[in-house]
């Protein structure tokens, strides 16, 4: 083979090896623009189905909106805690505050109120405006005579009922927040020496019962060793200061002997303990 025919053979296995090359190349950035076109378009996918996954949980969450049901609970709660023993009491002044007074009694030659009565232990309230009032009526020797008026229109009107009679002496007494009225009587020349207690209750139609209160003086707390008379300060929440005098034929010791404070039984009305 001369020079020129070398030459040319070797340029022509020259060229076939450049195209051979170049379109290996292009199939190379084929395969790369795809992958890039590719990977973006799987990142997208990816994305797209995890939002509903997103969606998923953030509607799962929305069951956490029931705390306003804790509260209420909460509240609840706090509420009962609440049912104290001041709460009573405001309660039952509220009932008290529901009487008027404009209604004037006649009671051992004076004008009285309902509050003013209700202050005696004379009266008592037994729901929202209904109420009750005792009111003396006459007495001898061995009794005291009291009416009974009851009103259940806020004390816009009385109504005049059954009276009730008790031992002529002096009395201590007090209005509970039960509705009930409680009343210690003191010595007299008409019974024996020991004072008498009494619960006094009115029924929602407006009919008394009068109980005597058995051994309410036998608490070991209180002294029996001598006459005396009792004086009763009452409290609040069953509990009334007793205290008590030297009662001799002639007069009454200007001195207390005993003076405690005192808790009631809330049903029977008589001293819990000796214990005070």
């Amino acid at each position: 083979m001369d020079t020129k025919g070398y030459l040319a053979a070797l340029a022509a296995a020259l060229l076939l090896t450049g195209c051979g090359s170049a379109a290996s190349s292009s199939d190379k950035a084929e395969d790369v623009s795809a992958a890039a076109v590719t990977q973006p378009a799987e990142s997208a996918a990816s994305e797209a189905e995890s939002v509903p996954e997103a969606d998923g949980t953030a509607g799962e969450s929305e069951p956490e909106a029931s705390e306003p049901e804790a509260d209420e609970s909460e509240e609840k709660v706090i509420s009962a805690e609440e049912s104290t023993p001041e709460d009573a009491a405001t309660d039952y002044e509220a009932l008290l505050a529901s009487i008027s007074d404009g209604h004037k009694f006649e009671s051992f030659a004076e004008t009285v109120t309902f509050s003013e009565l209700n202050a005696q232990g004379l009266a008592n309230v037994i729901g929202e405006g209904k109420a009750y009032a005792l009111t003396y009526a006459s007495g001898g020797a061995g009794s005291l005579m009291y009416d009974l008026w009851y009103t259940a229109d806020g004390g816009e009107s009385w109504e005049k009922g059954e009276g009730v009679s008790f031992f002529n002496g002096q009395t201590s007494r007090f209005a509970l927040e039960d509705g009930r009225l409680a009343a210690l009587i003191h010595i007299s020349s008409d019974f024996e020496d020991v004072p008498k207690a009494y619960a006094i209750s009115c029924s929602e139609d407006f009919k008394l019962t009068v109980t005597e209160i058995e051994d309410w003086f036998a608490s070991p707390s209180i002294p029996k060793d001598k006459p005396f008379n009792a004086y009763a300060e009452y409290k609040g929440d069953y509990v009334l200061r007793l205290t008590l005098k030297a009662q001799t034929d002639e007069s009454e010791s200007e001195e207390a002997f005993f003076s405690e404070d005192i808790t009631l039984d809330p049903l029977t009305l008589a001293p819990l303990t000796g214990e005070q």
